[in-house]
């Protein structure tokens, strides 16, 4: 699988909870020493690290606030990007970044 295909899982996931869990969990891989840096997340998953950093707020919301996204969105659905506003627009940041190495 081309990281192209891997880049619009990411981009087109039918369900934003979802991937909110799998950045929840590169955290808690990089908070662990299980990865060393947001560098070798990107390479495993297949995408740059422009889009690992442009995701890594998703791990830091809740559910009941990807609920709330979904209510203001007055959709179905919602966006990846929408919820990565709505999570910055939370007040999430990189500072919360476990003690991780970015790099």
């Amino acid at each position: 699988m081309g990281s192209r295909q891997k880049r619009s899982l990411f981009g087109a996931a039918a369900d934003s909870w979802t991937v909110v869990l799998r950045v929840d969990s590169w955290a808690s891989q990089l908070k662990e020493g299980r990865v060393r840096s947001c560098a070798e997340i990107a390479r495993r998953e297949g995408i740059t690290r422009a889009r690992v950093f442009q995701l890594w707020p998703l791990g830091m919301i809740t559910k009941e606030q990807v609920q709330q996204a979904l209510s203001e969105s007055m959709k179905k659905e919602i966006s990846l990007r929408s919820l990565i506003q709505f999570a910055r627009d939370t007040g999430v940041n990189m500072a919360g970044l476990a003690g991780g190495n970015l790099a």
